[in-house]
């Protein structure tokens, strides 16, 4: 299974589109997810065999976000990623409150797919 499918999957449940990257409608509430790094962890062979990608998830609400944090760091957990860090931010512009949450997963990367050791 793939990064993005891995995401969508343990986030998709939560009544709130997911997209990659960005989102520029106007709905209450959504989530974004982007990469912020991939690279090998182990080689072999003078060939990468373990790579480790780092993803940033965020859920963007008009509405109070507390009810969200904890239960988007714990859907990644329970998917295989370490959350490493959560920020609480304000995009004063379009009155939305950002949970950005910062996850890294690490495995054996087979063209797009991600297969956990």
């Amino acid at each position: 299974m793939n990064v993005n499918q891995l995401i969508r999957s343990a986030l998709g449940d939560m009544g709130m589109k997911i997209y990659p990257n960005f989102y520029s409608g106007d709905d209450e509430e959504y989530i974004t997810f982007s990469y912020l790094d991939e690279r090998p962890e182990f080689w072999a062979d003078d060939e990468p065999i373990y790579d480790g990608t780092y993803v940033r998830v965020s859920l963007w609400t008009r509405n109070n976000p507390q009810k969200y944090k904890k239960q988007i760091r714990k859907r990644l957990r329970a998917a295989g990623f370490t959350v490493t860090s959560t920020a609480e931010l304000y995009d004063k512009e379009k009155n939305y409150v950002q949970i950005a949450v910062d996850a890294e997963i690490e495995g054996v990367v087979n063209d797009l797919s991600l297969i956990h050791i």
